[in-house]
């Protein structure tokens, strides 16, 4: 009888401890998987918010791009003014230098006039020195 009641008693300790520790384990494996989801959902809340940091960055890229385009666009229409300005300096430039050509043919030409004046006055006054008598007549 003694060892049917120690088989009995163990057996009940026995039903009485399994159910603890299935629970126990159970109880920590719960935990374990509550801890292991915070930690995936902080996980899943750094990923959220690295995919709106990159999101910001891709329409700040996009931003930038269309800076990027109008800088290009306007470079090229001030390039294209300088283009127009430099032609229209050449222009300018050999306008002047007709110009100065014209200035210099007339000058040669204002120079030559005064050469034959003062030759025709050196010839009168030679004139005159060689022929005094016709001025006093």
């Amino acid at each position: 009888m003694k060892t049917i009641t120690k088989l009995v008693l163990f057996t009940a300790l026995g039903l009485f401890i399994l159910p603890t520790t299935l629970l126990a384990q159970e109880k920590t494996v719960l935990e374990g998987t509550e801890k292991e989801i915070k930690e995936e959902q902080k996980d899943l809340d750094k990923k959220k918010d690295n995919a709106s940091g990159l999101e910001k960055a891709e329409k700040n890229a996009n931003k930038k791009a269309g800076q990027l385009e109008k800088a290009e666009s306007n470079l090229e229409n001030k390039e294209e003014a300088v283009e127009k300005a430099a032609e229209k300096v050449s222009k300018k430039e050999e306008q002047k230098d007709k110009a100065d050509k014209k200035v210099a043919k007339k000058e040669a030409a204002v120079k030559k006039a005064k050469k034959k004046e003062n030759a025709k006055q050196k010839e009168k006054v030679k004139q005159r020195e060689d022929n005094p008598k016709k001025d006093n007549d």
